[in-house]
């Protein structure tokens, strides 16, 4: 009998913590983060059980890059993919892909189509994620508070697709000169996980430790 009333105890801690999927999870998270290194302050939430900085990051660093048709600071700015692993402050870290990967599955996608490679994942999970405003065709929903705004990036010296896209760096890498990214469209409410150059120029979001 007390064995049935440990495993019952257990079960029900545990169903807790699976249905416990707002920001109930982690009340440090809800607000702001303030960057000791430059006083920036950064919106914060948590989504399932990930605290995320809610902005892209700001940080200036040699040699990233600042689109000068940005319509605002929220933009953020665009690193190449070495300079977004150490971009992140103390405390915070650039998500790898499996942390992508739980955030996509959190919001809907199945895990067959999580762990593809393209454009064709999902439903809907891009346009939760989305912000209300700024894109050029589908605004999103920002159910989640995450605003990813359509900052675009910068390929080989060129700024491209403001307004259209919004591209993400994971830490992950594939092969030598690849590494894992996060693709936000303006016409479909998707989210495309591709292998991208890792010279090229992309939006960076933070995840906590």
């Amino acid at each position: 009998m007390k064995k049935l009333k440990i495993f019952g105890l257990l079960y029900i801690c545990l169903l807790s913590l699976a249905c416990n999927k707002d920001n109930s999870t982690d009340p440090d998270c809800i607000g702001t983060f303030t960057d000791d290194r430059d006083g920036e302050v950064y919106a914060t939430a948590v989504i399932g059980l990930q605290c995320w900085m809610t902005e892209n990051m700001r940080f200036e660093m040699q040699g990233d890059l600042v689109n000068p048709m940005n319509p605002s600071s929220n933009y953020g700015r665009l690193y190449t993919h070495s300079q977004a692993l150490t971009v992140c402050p103390l405390g915070w870290h650039l998500p790898v892909d499996e942390e992508w990967l739980i955030l996509e599955r959190f919001l809907g996608m199945p895990q067959t189509e999580s762990e593809f490679v393209g454009s064709n994942r999902g439903s809907d999970e891009g346009g939760l994620l989305k912000s209300t405003s700024g894109w050029s065709d589908l605004n999103g929903s920002n159910t989640f508070g995450f605003n990813v705004f359509p900052a675009g990036s910068n390929n080989n010296g060129n700024f491209q697709n403001l307004g259209d896209n919004a591209r993400f760096w994971s830490q992950t890498e594939s092969g030598s000169s690849s590494a894992y990214s996060r693709v936000f469209f303006h016409n479909v409410q998707q989210i495309a996980r591709f292998r991208d150059n890792v010279n090229f120029s992309y939006s960076c979001r933070c995840i906590r430790d």
